[in-house]
């Protein structure tokens, strides 16, 4: 009987390759543990974020997480719906990610 990653695992692995650049195959003998810091052109790129909500603390709150946490920076908010609109419509404005 052979072990072999189920379609949930193999996605997590190419989002992984794509998101970072690296090989999972080789990536053990790269790193000789996990407390080592990478090099810094490891450094996946950051996404450019929009945030679209309401509550001034809440979206301050998510803003500081999410650039604290992950390779995220958030490029602009707005607190409704017809802002966030009106940002997506102006030409050259642009995310990699929306969190309405």
């Amino acid at each position: 009987m052979s072990c072999k990653p189920g379609p949930a695992a193999e996605n997590r692995h190419e989002t992984y390759r794509q998101f970072a650049g690296t090989d999972m195959a080789g990536a053990a003998g790269r790193f000789a543990s996990c407390t080592e810091e990478p090099a810094a052109t490891d450094t996946p790129p950051r996404l450019r974020c929009f945030i679209v909500e309401d509550s001034p603390v809440i979206r301050q709150n998510l803003i500081s997480t999410l650039e604290e946490m992950l390779p995220i920076e958030v490029i602009a908010t707005a607190e409704e719906e017809s802002e966030a609109v009106q940002w997506m419509r102006r030409s050259g404005k642009r995310c990699d990610l929306m969190i309405i």
